[in-house]
């Protein structure tokens, strides 16, 4: 059996953005929802994660610790006013004809922000949940309509669930 993963604790919230609420870079307040407390220095690293949200192995909390890491960057730059790193055009409406001008378009900070923007609505369990249950249900449309499958095999459909096994609602489940 080899070593647990170094990273058990996965933020669906990044610490850098929770570190924007907090006083003294270590704890935010947090209202808890479900009993109405409020607990006024709440630890940054204990808010919004869950143990192996995104599976044990670090694939995915490694990607999203890299690009938080460079909107983190990007972030700072704004808050210093410095707009330096924005020179130049960035043209996200058009996509690139050549693999130069996809560099070039991935090397701007804005495509940073638009990356971890687009990544931040999709790694939750919620998004996860509808992209499994939108999985389902294409897959039985397909199934059903192959003409190969026989009438017995297509009304077990309606008590099955089809979906990937490598989800955040799939490891949560497990």
């Amino acid at each position: 059996m080899g070593a647990p993963p170094k990273k058990k604790r996965h933020h669906f919230v990044p610490q850098f953005v929770l570190r924007g609420f907090s006083a003294d870079g270590a704890s935010v307040p947090t209202f808890v929802l479900e009993t109405g407390e409020l607990h006024r220095h709440a630890s940054v690293r204990g808010q919004c994660a869950e143990e192996y949200l995104y599976g044990r192995e670090s694939h995915m909390e490694d990607a999203f610790a890299e690009s938080e890491g460079r909107v983190a960057a990007v972030l700072r730059h704004l808050a210093a006013e410095d707009m330096s790193p924005f020179a130049g055009e960035y043209r996200a409406h058009e996509f690139p004809e050549t693999l130069a001008a996809f560099q070039e378009l991935q090397a701007h900070p804005l495509h940073a922000v638009r990356e971890y923007v687009y990544y931040q609505a999709h790694r939750t369990v919620a998004s996860t949940a509808a992209l499994d249950e939108a999985i389902d249900a294409q897959a039985k449309r397909w199934l059903r309509s192959d003409p190969r499958l026989k009438p017995e095999l297509l009304e077990m459909l309606d008590r099955v669930t089809i979906k990937p096994s490598d989800t955040i609602v799939s490891e949560r489940a497990g």
